[in-house]
């Protein structure tokens, strides 16, 4: 699953493919998203049993020099 979030509401799925088929046009060779589009969850995912993965620390910053 791959998340994405923004500050705005998410796009309706009529609104991606109308989009998508405007890309394709001007870009036959862009790789096809249509089951991408059509299989896109739009149903609340639990998390609450997920850990929160970060980008605070990385080991190799521990080789960091200033």
């Amino acid at each position: 699953m791959i998340l994405v979030a923004t500050d705005g509401a998410a796009p309706t799925t009529a609104f991606l493919r109308q989009r998508w088929k405007a890309i394709r046009e001007a870009t036959p060779t862009a790789p096809a998203l249509d089951r991408a589009i059509a299989d896109r969850w739009t149903r609340p995912v639990r998390f609450d049993d997920v850990p929160v993965l970060t980008d605070d620390y990385a080991p190799t910053d521990a080789l960091l020099t200033d």
